[in-house]
């Protein structure tokens, strides 16, 4: 049958990363013909579309204004809590931010918490000639009522407060350029690359009529492909090959897979960067945000459920596909434990939901809640070296050609270009019962996205079926 002939050789399978990208998720470098041919039907042709005419918009807006928007604590806070950066807030400090920061923390009240946003790792960022970076920790408090302020930021050095003025001021554009690097390079990259592995054994071991295949299968649909081509190829943003006008990063390209390996391999002693392990639910997120993705992945437990509850328990084939994964996934179950009572659910759950509508969220949040302006990539003018120095203008901070970069970028690679569709996802079931099953879910959807009782993070008529970009 065609379809078995379908998953036949040559079979993908992860391997190590590929000497430049040691501290990486396992990767997968041999991609069968007919999953390429898909992608560049189905996405590439879009990218391409876009090389040839999609940098009109970016030149005419940074032509307009090519330097960043002007910043305030206000403003930064609110960012900070409503939007896909409050993955960033960490109530739980180190040892070592105790030490840094003791003076401010034993003002805390009783009724008060204090938080923290990490962006250390880049010290890992080799910059180019006339760009800078830098190191930054910032430490806040949640006031009983709601309220929320700074209390004190470490860069460069030095403790500054808001009192400290200019240094102060300056110091706000190195956090929001942590933030901006971090989303894209650090916490973005396990919802990219932890699914390749689960992918490519997915497809080498299961055969095309099992269910969890045909489960999983839509939502993989094109990650092999894009991974590929974002971890090896010589045209990937990755890169940083300044021959390209998508190429924003302010580092090399050594630093720049030195920083992002932060995402998979962490920070030892730093909870703010932890080692990845595999969730079969989502990790905790701080505020709306973690309620939003909490909410849409109930919805598609409860979906998982009922396919799970199709196969045979102990499947001999599930069993090696889990015995499989937990090799090369840390925190994977393995043939034992995906036999607990609904961890089977719970990982199938994971997988739809995080290319799905955790990658989504992420995508649009970049483009349509976070102003481009308030994150600027590269910055052109030093950190503070001390707490007095003499006011800077901010026109000062960045060049037409690194606020265009960025905006071609943003408009190429990280704006969502919607293919395919989570609303209207079918996975060629069989069984009336998974047929059935699939219809509610899609109907379970849409109800969710209109009973939300929290901010809409991405509209549902957004969130794609796979990763796609």
């Amino acid at each position: 049958m065609p379809r078995e002939r379908k998953y036949r050789a040559p079979k993908p399978w992860p391997q190590a990363p590929v000497p430049g990208q040691e501290g990486k998720a396992p990767t997968v470098v041999k991609v069968p013909l007919r999953n390429q041919l898909e992608f560049q039907r189905t996405i590439g042709k879009r990218i391409i579309g876009s090389m040839a005419f999609g940098w009109f918009g970016p030149l005419y807006r940074s032509l307009r204004r090519p330097y960043p928007t002007d910043l305030d604590d206000a403003t930064i806070l609110n960012l900070l809590f409503h939007t896909v950066f409050s993955r960033f807030i960490t109530t739980e400090l180190d040892a070592a931010d105790a030490n840094l920061f003791e003076p401010f923390l034993a003002t805390r009240q009783a009724d008060e918490v204090d938080f923290k946003i990490d962006f250390s790792a880049m010290s890992r960022v080799h910059t180019l000639p006339g760009i800078y970076v830098a190191p930054t920790i910032a430490l806040g408090r949640l006031a009983a009522d709601g309220s929320r302020r700074f209390l004190a930021l470490r860069i460069n050095g030095l403790t500054l407060t808001p009192t400290d003025g200019n240094a102060w001021a300056l110091a706000r554009y190195f956090l929001m350029q942590g933030a901006g690097l971090h989303v894209v390079l650090v916490h973005h990259t396990p919802l990219h690359f932890q699914f390749d592995a689960i992918n490519a054994i997915t497809m080498s071991v299961l055969p095309p009529e099992h269910t969890l295949l045909r489960l999983l299968k839509p939502h993989f649909q094109f990650t092999l492909s894009l991974n590929q081509a974002a971890l090896h190829s010589r045209l990937s943003i990755l890169t940083n090959n300044q021959l390209f006008a998508y190429s924003t990063f302010p580092g090399d390209e050594a630093s720049t897979h030195h920083f992002q390996a932060t995402g998979w391999s962490g920070v030892e002693g730093n909870r703010a960067y932890p080692a990845y392990r595999f969730n079969r639910r989502p990790p905790r997120v701080f505020g709306e945000l973690g309620k939003f993705l909490d909410v849409y992945y109930e919805e598609v437990l409860r979906f998982t459920r009922k396919v799970v509850a199709a196969i045979p328990a102990a499947d001999p084939q599930v069993l090696r596909w889990a015995d499989a994964v937990s090799s090369w996934v840390p925190g994977f179950p393995n043939a034992e434990q995906i036999q607990a009572p609904d961890a089977l659910a719970e990982v199938a759950a994971y997988c739809v939901w995080g290319p799905t509508i955790a990658h989504s969220t992420e995508h649009y949040g970049l483009t349509e809640d976070i102003p481009i302006l308030a994150i600027p990539l590269r910055l052109r003018v030093p950190p503070p070296f001390s707490r007095d120095i003499p006011a800077f203008n901010p026109r000062s901070l960045t060049r037409f050609g690194d606020i265009f970069r960025q905006r071609v970028a943003w408009e190429w690679l990280v704006r969502d270009h919607t293919a395919t569709h989570l609303k209207d996802v079918g996975y060629d079931f069989s069984a009336p019962e998974l047929r059935r099953a699939n219809d509610e879910f899609k109907t379970g959807l849409q109800e969710t996205d209109a009973s939300l009782r929290v901010h809409r993070f991405v509209p549902l008529k957004r969130i794609a079926r796979s990763i796609q970009i």
